[in-house]
């Protein structure tokens, strides 16, 4: 992994009745894949979160998106325009992979 190769792992932490809504702005950023996991438990800013809470929407869920820096900006862009108003935390970290072709 010498060559530096300009991939970004994107992570998107949001309610899961929003996945839908982000997997679709992903999908239009041109994103050749991502992973969805259900996240446990966990503390922000509102306090504590547990998975198995009454209603669905505190259920949170953890997006992984690894792709080249232009299609995540681009999933950036889109997901500013819409989750503005949503919690959840957005972060992106560079990544070295083995075969950056399959990005």
């Amino acid at each position: 992994m010498a060559e530096e190769n300009n991939i970004k792992r994107l992570e998107v932490m949001i309610e899961s009745p929003l996945v839908d809504r982000v997997l679709r702005e992903i999908d239009a950023s041109g994103a050749k894949g991502y992973t969805v996991l259900r996240a446990h438990s966990g503390r922000g800013e509102r306090g504590t979160w547990r998975e198995g809470q009454i209603s669905a929407a505190q259920h949170m869920m953890m997006v992984i998106v690894i792709a080249h820096k232009p299609v995540t900006d681009e999933i950036l862009k889109r997901l500013a325009e819409n989750l503005e108003t949503y919690s959840g935390v957005v972060t992106v970290s560079d990544v070295d992979v083995l075969r950056p072709h399959r990005f």
